[in-house]
């Protein structure tokens, strides 16, 4: 069976399929927003804009042990599937 054909039948029984996509800019992510870095789920709390141009995150762990709540990440380029990005629904509608 060729390598192809094994990873085909291996996606077509996973629950769902997420293909590798153009990680988002550091301007697309908003605070409420979840990250997930690895296997580990971030929630954005705070973004900040650096004098130097780059970018900032306050982060907070989802489900996390206390001790390893928080982190700070400093944007870098990152190749696709290393970050995926859930946006947080709009506070507007309701």
């Amino acid at each position: 069976m060729s390598a192809l054909l094994r990873r085909l039948v291996r996606l077509w029984g996973q629950s769902r399929i997420r293909l590798p996509r153009r990680p988002p800019g550091p301007e697309e992510i908003e605070p409420g927003d979840r990250l997930q870095i690895g296997s580990v789920v971030w929630r954005v709390q705070e973004r900040r804009l650096l004098e130097t141009g780059g970018w900032m995150f306050r982060l907070e762990a989802v489900g996390a042990h206390p001790a390893e709540r928080e982190a700070r990440l400093v944007w870098e380029a990152l190749p696709p599937g290393c970050l995926i990005h859930f946006p947080a629904p709009p506070r507007d509608v309701f």
